[in-house]
């Protein structure tokens, strides 16, 4: 009886039962959003090694803490620190496989070649990227696109008309840093290609600022020691390329 008069008196208001159901639409949406958020970033643990020693890596200005890096920084940081096992980059690229029936979109990630080294990541299937300039154009398919692809290990994808030999998978549910990712190539050079060409080498440039990093602490090391390095590495920087590098920082963050 009740149930009855309650969807009469709500027949004769149907603007208010299409806002209730688009508000509750919406409410459960949201729910499940945060949730999916929740669940994959702080329920289900990232699929690495000893995950609490990644830190994320970032340039700083004033007022801004978390910005990209420029290649020359990039090597730099590599080169003068005494807090990482290893410090990696990567910036996202997108690439058109040509060699299938139809042009194919594919989410890529342009990686140094120790990138899986720092997160300490084992591929599925093959092996994973080396510092050998003839691994310059291969390619790791993510575990959900190599089954769309049917086991292409092993075979040749044409990706930007340039011809990649796949090496490996990654393991199942491996999506970082992007949960698009379908594949990962490996930079040519010490440093991620910049996305525009520019004529100068991108280990080379300073005033630009594309790639993200990511790095392993060493053992024993705590994110706030790491952080003391790090500022005397950026405080030699500002000295040494004022021009570009006078309000620039290094802020690290646990992954």
């Amino acid at each position: 009886m009740i149930f009855r008069s309650t969807l009469r008196s709500l027949s004769k208001e149907p603007g208010f039962v299409a806002t209730s159901i688009v508000t509750l639409a919406l409410g459960i949406g949201a729910s499940t959003a945060i949730f999916s958020v929740i669940e994959s970033v702080l329920l289900r643990p990232l699929p690495s090694g000893e995950a609490q020693r990644l830190v994320v890596v970032w340039e700083t200005e004033p007022d801004r803490p978390e910005l990209n890096v420029a290649g020359a920084n990039l090597i730099d940081w590599q080169d003068q620190n005494a807090s990482f096992d290893g410090l990696a980059a990567f910036t996202p690229v997108l690439l058109t496989r040509g060699d299938g029936d139809a042009p194919e979109r594919l989410a890529g990630v342009e990686v140094t070649p120790n990138f899986f080294d720092v997160m300490d990541v084992l591929p599925h299937l093959g092996r994973g990227f080396t510092d050998d300039l003839t691994d310059a154009e291969t390619v790791i398919l993510s575990y959900e696109y190599w089954e769309r692809a049917s086991g292409a290990l092993r075979d040749t994808l044409t990706l930007n008309d340039r011809n990649y030999t796949v090496i490996g998978v990654t393991p199942p549910g491996f999506k970082i840093p992007f949960e698009n990712a379908d594949l990962w190539t490996r930079s040519p050079k010490r440093v991620p290609t910049h996305p525009i060409d520019v004529g100068v080498p991108p280990d080379e440039l300073r005033g630009l600022h594309w790639l993200r990093a990511i790095a392993r602490l060493k053992p024993g090391v705590t994110i706030e020691s790491a952080q003391a390095d790090l500022d005397v590495i950026a405080a030699r920087l500002a000295s040494t390329y004022s021009e570009d590098n006078a309000q620039r920082g290094i802020q690290l963050v646990p992954l």
